[in-house]
């Protein structure tokens, strides 16, 4: 016993009143808690992890941008569910995108533009013509001809999709407002 601030205090000689019976009593020092068989967050499943992190970001949060950060932070949100980046791109009005990135437009963004525009430019002719306006828009951003040499290849992949899903979508007439030159035009620019 030990006098502590005017009381008494029993140092403990038995395990744990609060342990189960029969199970050993940790070594002194040793501060690990006792496996409940409950999972961890390194056991957790992957499903139960998002859960705990709240639902997937949409892109129905996001309005209509003002300016380039106001795009870029639905980037930051949106980009680890592809499906939600590509539905906020498709909504963007073409003329919106061409005036925010007059100056600039950043190398992430870029690739994530290219990856959007590729999942929806097969979709029918509303899907053509965005995809087609989209890249049409980010032609006549700033520092583009920098962005088209240093695509990489993930880039160049999409870039590629999206033109092939075009001339399929010329091919069937869902593109009749651009011409085969028009697209041919385009295509050159990202070359």
């Amino acid at each position: 016993m030990s006098l502590v601030a005017g009381g008494v205090v029993a140092a403990p000689s038995a395990p744990d009143a609060g342990a189960t019976a029969g199970a050993a009593a940790a070594p002194s020092g040793d501060h690990t808690p006792p496996a409940t068989g409950a999972p961890t967050a390194s056991t957790a499943s992957p499903g139960a992890a998002a859960a705990r992190r709240g639902p997937a970001p949409s892109a129905s949060a996001f309005g209509a941008p003002s300016s380039a950060a106001d795009v870029e932070r639905a980037w930051r949100s949106l980009r680890g569910v592809p499906a939600q980046w590509a539905s906020y791109v498709r909504r963007l009005d073409l003329g919106t995108i061409s005036s925010i990135f007059k100056t600039a437009l950043p190398a992430e963004l870029f690739s994530g533009f290219a990856a959007a525009t590729a999942s929806y430019a097969d979709a029918g002719p509303d899907g053509a013509a965005h995809a087609h306006g989209t890249l049409h828009a980010l032609s006549g951003a700033g520092r583009f001809g920098i962005l088209t040499m240093c695509m990489d290849k993930a880039d160049t992949k999409a870039v590629a999709d999206v033109f092939a899903k075009l001339q399929a979508a010329q091919a069937r007439g869902d593109l009749p407002a651009i011409s085969a030159e028009d697209l041919a035009a385009l295509r050159a620019k990202y070359a």
